[in-house]
């Protein structure tokens, strides 16, 4: 009887201390997860920033004219492709 309360001693220590460590894995790892995520919110930011600046230096008109200016004509229907039958 010793022997199995001592057995189930040893047996719940481990246990415990395999608990212990794996739940400072876990916290690691979710504290690098936070991390991360926030500089992907960071860049994400950034990238809408450069998509917003871009939008707004782009002058559609502006290309059209300087294409117009230099002879070439704007179309409003492009065939791409077509299917003979």
């Amino acid at each position: 009887m010793k022997y199995l309360a001592l057995l189930t001693f040893i047996a719940v220590v481990f246990i415990w201390l395999f608990n212990i460590q794996t739940l400072r894995e876990v916290t690691e790892l979710e504290k690098q997860l936070k991390t991360a995520n926030e500089t992907l919110e960071e860049l994400d930011k950034d990238l809408d920033k450069k998509i917003i600046y871009y939008d707004s230096k782009l002058d559609l008109d502006k290309i059209k004219r300087d294409m117009e200016a230099k002879g070439m004509k704007v179309t409003e229907e492009v065939v791409y492709f077509e299917i003979e039958e």
